[in-house]
């Protein structure tokens, strides 16, 4: 029946939602399903002035930690070398450092 609110099939324990990827679309696909409280979760997007359930992560923040945790690498790995030429640290630490390193650039 057009217009109709989305009913649940709870004879079968059923419950059907749609699965969005992204904002991008025309405002009257979520007035649609508002209409006919049909459940939705929008995935790959992270938005935190909408009041719409999203799944997913702050590009810009991630990349920001992801240059700081390389950038911290740098400098243990730069330490650990220094250390190593006074006879501080051991080859082992070195490698490890390279090792951390590497991992932050992939």
């Amino acid at each position: 029946m057009p217009g109709a609110p989305y009913k649940p099939n709870l004879r079968n324990n059923l419950m059907i939602a749609l699965l969005l990827i992204g904002h991008d679309r025309a405002p009257e696909v979520y007035a649609f399903l508002d209409r006919r409280e049909v459940p939705y979760l929008i995935a790959w997007a992270y938005n935190p002035s909408t009041d719409r359930l999203c799944v997913g992560f702050d590009n810009r923040a991630a990349m920001q930690a992801l240059a700081a945790a390389v950038k911290s690498g740098e400098s243990t790995l730069e330490a650990r070398r220094e250390g190593y030429k006074a006879g501080v640290n051991t080859n082992f630490e070195v490698l490890e450092a390279v090792r951390d390193l590497y991992g932050f650039q992939r």
